[in-house]
């Protein structure tokens, strides 16, 4: 699947190593809520996992000179109330403020909503991560669970009615 100015694809092994190298950047981890040590050998079962588990979708986002800038990915996926969870990963540095997660999360709606025919979409994130609520809602994800300043998480959802009706369709 591609949309100017990124491809996305299915994740390969090689890119197992560059994945845990971001990961442990702290500032993704904070961003992510990631409060435990990542080694390869983690990275891989999590890759291993998207793999065997028809639940879940992960792609690699390679930019337009076929660089690996981070992955997207639909897990939970449930049949029955044609639902998933959203996740999406952009290399820290330079890879940053391109585009790259817009264009990525506008495919992953598309294949959702399209191909899938999932209803709604749901995202998670760190409640001090303001970019990427601000992110969110400009797709238009709505805020769903308003919980109190204790709980580390906000949750958003992204209804294909919503999508459809916005200008983001593909």
């Amino acid at each position: 699947m591609s949309l100017t100015p990124i491809t996305l694809r299915a994740i390969e092994i090689s890119d197992i190593e560059v994945v845990t190298y971001w990961l442990k950047e702290p500032r993704v981890a904070e961003e992510l809520s990631w409060h435990f040590p990542l080694t390869f050998e983690g990275t891989k079962a999590f890759f291993d996992m998207l793999a065997s588990d028809q639940r879940n979708k992960g792609f690699a986002i390679e930019n337009e000179a076929g660089g690996l800038v981070g992955l997207t990915m639909l897990y939970g996926i449930n049949d029955n109330s044609r639902e998933a969870w959203t996740g999406t990963l952009i290399a820290p540095g330079n890879s940053r403020r391109r585009g790259y997660a817009k264009a990525s999360r506008l495919l992953l709606a598309e294949h959702a909503f399209g191909e899938l025919n999932l209803k709604r979409l749901l995202s998670k994130i760190s409640r001090s991560n303001i970019a990427a609520e601000k992110f969110l809602l400009s797709l238009p994800y709505s805020e769903i669970v308003e919980t109190d300043e204790s709980y580390d998480f906000k949750i958003f959802e992204l209804t294909r009615s919503a999508w459809r009706q916005s200008n983001h369709p593909i």
